[in-house]
């Protein structure tokens, strides 16, 4: 199964995802595809009131500023879910500078 979890079939039935891929696993965690990243995208920005959870200063999507941040922790035994607690809304700079320390971007040539 995707990202080594199970699937909790009557958990995903009653979570009525958009995705067909869309899935709850059997221990309660939402692996998300399509229209369903999109919802639970906006659901965690609304949660964090559009503000970087890292820095704390504000951070609105549609100027390029704000993303979901995927955390790695207790929640979700260290695989990557895309439940609501293993989220939280940061600046992009903020997201790679905590998760991503050494990717360099540099321009095509």
């Amino acid at each position: 199964m995707s990202r080594g979890f199970k699937r909790d079939i009557p958990g995903t039935k009653a979570a009525k995802f958009l995705d067909k891929r869309s899935f709850r696993s059997i221990d309660g965690h939402d692996l998300l595809f399509g229209a369903d990243k999109g919802v639970r995208r906006q659901q965690i920005m609304d949660r964090d009131g559009q503000n970087c959870r890292v820095c704390g200063a504000h951070a609105l999507e549609r100027l390029g500023m704000g993303e979901w941040r995927h955390l790695e922790n207790e929640h979700n035994n260290f695989r990557r879910c895309d439940c609501m607690e293993g989220g939280q809304w940061a600046h992009h700079s903020c997201h790679f500078k905590a998760d991503h320390p050494g990717v360099i971007w540099s321009k095509r040539t």
